[in-house]
């Protein structure tokens, strides 16, 4: 069984023209594999001649045999037709049968991409794809590869940003490459001509963003700060986020908050893996410190306020915003 190749290797032998017929796209990161799949588009599909040679399908909702028939024609103006499947791992086992047996003879003009979080090396499908084709892992980014990742990003728009600066944006973004691009394109707009990004470009631009005005949110509630938190409510219901995104994010705050609350150590790397927080060490600094604000009973009060919240929000009896609003209410005064 061959070994798999990972996002950048597959990215290489694009440039080069190398590509297989078919190719099983592994992991949880679906920035890289949405970035690398455009790209295999635009060497494979000639412009205007996508709605004849790139098909779409999802495992759950096709049959396996408008895939395999699909997969089987000829490309209309072009050398390749490229086939892209999600959820393939959702497939039955006879669907995996029939698409196994199909791949040892599949066309050269095809390009079948198969895209799963994970499946078994043991299962059929992937055992057939590692003999016939080529297996992509897509993990997470962490570590070295995120800042590497970071800093590439920066690059390709003519800045430089310090190590730093770097980990600041890794603590306070995580490793979604979706959100850190998002990001990364208002920090280049902030520093405009200027070459190098400071920490402190970071923290005036990412922090204003929508979803760090749902942290301010947070902070301010655990604060028991009604005025200022109903006035960032408002802001961010403006800047068009939903009720429920935000009720949920208010809910993971306080569940990261109680989980702090039951973590039986003292040391902070051992709470960082507890809470599967990855690099951001910042988050446990602040949980370590905001609970020493609650007892656990209020802090299970919380989740009690925010699951109603919730179910207000799905019922649409009331309106949105007041539910949020009671919400607040009811946190800063527990």
């Amino acid at each position: 069984m061959k070994k798999g190749i990972n996002g950048s290797d597959f990215k290489k032998q694009i440039e080069k023209g190398n590509i297989a017929t078919v190719y099983l796209f592994l992991g949880e990161e679906d920035f890289i594999k949405k970035e690398d799949l455009e790209l295999l588009t635009q060497k494979l599909i000639p412009p205007g001649l996508e709605s004849f040679n790139l098909n779409y399908f999802d495992a759950e909702e096709s049959e396996i045999s408008g895939i395999i028939n699909l997969a089987s024609t000829v490309p209309v103006g072009s050398e390749r037709r490229l086939v892209i499947v999600k959820d393939a791992n959702k497939f039955e086992l006879s669907e995996k049968k029939q698409l196994s047996e199909f791949l040892l003879h599949i066309p050269k003009t095809t390009c079948l991409i198969l895209l799963a979080t994970e499946l078994s090396e043991k299962d059929k499908l992937y055992a057939t794809i590692s003999d016939f084709g080529v297996i992509v892992n897509f993990a997470d980014f962490k570590g070295v590869s995120l800042s590497k990742w970071i800093a590439e990003q920066f690059a390709t728009k003519k800045k430089k940003i310090d190590s730093g600066a770097t980990k600041f944006l890794e603590e306070t973004g995580g490793n979604n490459l979706n959100l850190l691009s998002r990001e990364i394109e208002k920090i280049v707009t902030y520093v405009g001509e200027r070459e190098n990004i400071k920490k402190e470009d970071i923290e005036k631009v990412v922090v204003a963003s929508e979803k760090w005005k749902v942290y301010q949110l947070a902070d301010q509630i655990v604060q028991k700060d009604t005025r200022k938190a109903l006035g960032t409510l408002d802001e961010i219901l403006l800047y068009g986020e939903t009720p429920s995104t935000v009720n949920y994010w208010i809910a993971d705050h306080f569940v990261g908050l109680l989980r702090t609350k039951a973590y039986p150590k003292r040391d902070w790397a051992g709470l960082v893996e507890y809470l599967n927080l990855g690099k951001r060490a910042f988050v446990v600094r602040k949980y370590s410190e905001q609970v020493k604000n609650f007892s656990q009973s209020q802090l299970e009060k919380a989740l009690e306020y925010l699951y109603k919240t919730e179910l207000d929000l799905r019922s649409n009896l009331s309106s949105p915003k007041i539910s949020l609003e009671l919400l607040i209410y009811n946190l800063t005064h527990l």
